[in-house]
């Protein structure tokens, strides 16, 4: 019985693969038969179609460039009668990926999460708008996806894989005679590489850092304007979107048309922020549109001496607690003091968003007080270190004092 049991379940794996294998068999496609045996120009698109994510999944030539894929016979495969449709150009490419994209049916099938909207999506965008214009040179589906090579987003060779985004953007961004015909600069990949965020994607794999398409979208892609790109900013930098929109300041940027975040960190080229930042030496960003003696100039004072001081403080409580650190003395909670002052630091920093010095200085002030208690802390902790080797020595001079003594006390009574 259990012989026969063994025999039926691999009966039925088997048939299963062999069914499958007939499902795959039964998809003909001559057009990949017949060019992958033409010169390197027509056959290259063929080799690259076997590694598509739509070949993988059941497509075939036909389904983008119609006609009939079942005949090997060039006029009947190419015949118009068949939907033929060839080489689309450029403007026909964003609605020939949608007749499968904004399907919500046929999408299901594959993938209930991925979106069917993207063709809306690009129309609104700056290459869609341009497009519509005419302009046949701007980015469409293919220019950022492939041809007929397309790999899905997860896989680490795909163009649109998010440490490959912004090289795939750089194709037509770094190309300067493109770019002037635009007005735009052609030095937005070189910039984000030095960035923060370019160096986190780029060199530390790190994709919880943006890419190109994080802060100006991918299919409706549009420069964030004076009023959105605090928001944009906003969906990571939570904290600091939310003290910047309640300031003063932000009003004020919109009521002046600037753009928010930019104006002080940059756009593509933000680098990692110092304190210096806030000075009013040259350098500080603040004094890019203050002059001395001004609000903006005494409030921008106040913060950075509130924080170089608050730095100060830390700094010396964690040489004074290292040292004792060094010599074995127990400084556990005064290391436990330093960390709170550092914590305080931070959103110190993360206060002059508010561009309010009270603010700064009152968040600052739990920070000093912990570095000055660690700071205490190591100071005893030193003097317990001397006490003790005070008392060390002091009692090995006495030992060692008695054992001469007594030394030579034995001596004379064996005399």
């Amino acid at each position: 019985m259990m012989w026969f049991v063994l025999f039926f379940m691999l009966h039925f794996v088997f048939s299963e693969v062999a069914m499958a294998s007939d499902d795959n068999e039964s998809v003909v496609n001559e057009c990949l038969s017949c060019h992958i045996e033409l010169d390197d120009e027509l056959a290259a698109p063929a080799e690259l179609f076997s590694n598509d994510i739509h070949f993988q999944l059941g497509f075939t030539c036909a389904d983008c460039h119609g006609g009939d894929p079942t005949t090997d016979d060039f006029d009947e495969a190419k015949d118009e009668e068949t939907g033929f449709i060839g080489v689309p150009g450029a403007v026909d490419i964003p609605g020939l990926c949608g007749e499968c994209h904004n399907d919500p049916t046929l999408m299901r099938r594959f993938n209930p999460n991925i979106p069917v909207d993207q063709e809306t999506k690009y129309w609104t965008s700056q290459h869609g708008i341009s497009l519509k214009k005419g302009n046949t040179s701007v980015a469409t589906c293919s220019s950022c996806h492939g041809i007929h090579g397309i790999l899905p987003k997860s896989d680490a060779r795909s163009k649109v894989y998010p440490k490959n985004v912004a090289a795939t953007c750089n194709n037509c961004h770094g190309y300067k005679p493109l770019m002037d015909q635009f007005g735009l600069s052609d030095d937005n990949y070189e910039d984000y590489a030095e960035s923060v965020h370019g160096i986190a994607v780029l060199k530390r794999g790190d994709f919880s850092a943006p890419t190109c398409n994080d802060c100006h979208g991918n299919h409706g892609a549009m420069p964030p304007d004076a009023v959105s790109i605090k928001m944009v900013c906003g969906n990571c930098h939570v904290n600091n979107f939310n003290l910047f929109r309640k300031s003063k300041m932000s009003r004020i940027f919109e009521m002046r048309g600037l753009h928010g975040c930019e104006v002080c960190h940059s756009n593509h080229r933000i680098l990692h922020p110092t304190d210096e930042k806030i000075s009013v030496d040259e350098g500080g960003v603040c004094m890019k549109c203050h002059r001395t003696g001004d609000k903006g100039y005494t409030e921008a004072q106040s913060m950075y001496s509130t924080l170089i001081g608050l730095k100060k403080t830390i700094s010396e409580a964690r040489q004074s607690v290292s040292k004792a650190e060094i010599r074995g003395m127990d400084v556990g909670e005064a290391l436990f003091d330093i960390q709170s002052a550092n914590d305080a630091l931070i959103r110190s920093r993360t206060m002059i968003h508010t561009f309010d010095s009270k603010e700064v200085k009152q968040t600052a002030q739990p920070g000093r007080e912990f570095a000055l208690k660690a700071k205490q802390k190591g100071e005893e902790a030193l003097l317990e270190y001397m006490t003790r080797r005070v008392w060390l020595g002091t009692s090995t001079f006495f030992i060692t004092f008695l054992v001469i003594v007594l030394f030579v006390y034995i001596k004379k009574i064996e005399r």
